[in-house]
């Protein structure tokens, strides 16, 4: 590699998926995942402060933004940039590098922004989804099938959804395109889930990750065999 350390700026902080701050979204689910999620008052809870978080969050960008003239200061501040391109900006975030004409940039809460906005909604929102489907678990469980099913090969679908985002310009149309990739997913994953269980790149990493372990780590023998 010809730059090493712009190569790990971009892994750990600046890149589409940085290790530093997707990993406040690993930290925040190990939290969650510890909590009593099976009571009633602990998915309430889990609901209600996500959505709080969430709304905070856009109304926090939207005074930043709107009130306080913060997208003028960024057009100010980025030559050659146009209010149709600020706009996209602010839809689907940077395709790859995120400008660092001027600190106005981090009121942003675009996808993939990785501002503190940014990873507050999307922190924020999925609480409350997670906190509302266990809730309507109780009352609708055999409707929330398809939700499941699709929860167990969340790799392959995403797999799936990059490769499609990449051949495909969803810019047009994007709503269009939203619609018809949760569609096909959820077909998919309620066929594939009747017919194998589990999704085929799930099932390739635990047939990898157990025949490495095998590999590297002896079987422990069984106590009763121990003299």
């Amino acid at each position: 590699m010809a730059s090493p350390g712009d190569v790990a700026m971009i892994l750990t902080l600046t890149g589409t998926y940085p290790a530093v701050t997707w990993a406040a979204y690993v930290c925040l689910g190990i939290a969650i995942g510890r909590l009593s999620l099976h009571r009633e008052r602990t998915q309430v809870a889990v609901m209600i402060t996500g959505l709080v978080v969430a709304v905070l969050s856009k109304i926090a960008t939207y005074i930043l933004l709107i009130r306080q003239d913060g997208l003028q200061q960024i057009m100010n501040a980025t030559e050659g940039l146009t209010r149709e391109e600020l706009r996209s900006y602010q839809i689907f975030g940077a395709e790859s590098y995120f400008p660092t004409t001027t600190y106005w940039w981090l009121a942003l809460d675009a996808p993939h922004t990785n501002t503190a906005f940014s990873i507050a909604f999307g922190a924020g929102l999925a609480m409350f989804v997670l906190g509302l489907v266990l809730i309507l678990s109780k009352y609708i469980m055999s409707w929330l099938g398809v939700f499941a099913a699709m929860g167990t090969m969340t790799l392959t679908l995403y797999s799936a959804h990059l490769v499609f985002v990449n051949l495909i310009n969803v810019r047009e149309n994007y709503v269009i395109y939203f619609i018809a990739q949760i569609v096909v997913a959820a077909v998919f994953a309620m066929a594939w889930a009747k017919i194998r269980g589990t999704g085929p790149l799930e099932f390739l990493v635990s047939k990898s990750s157990k025949a490495v372990g095998a590999a590297f780590v002896p079987e422990r023998k069984d106590r009763s065999t121990r003299a």
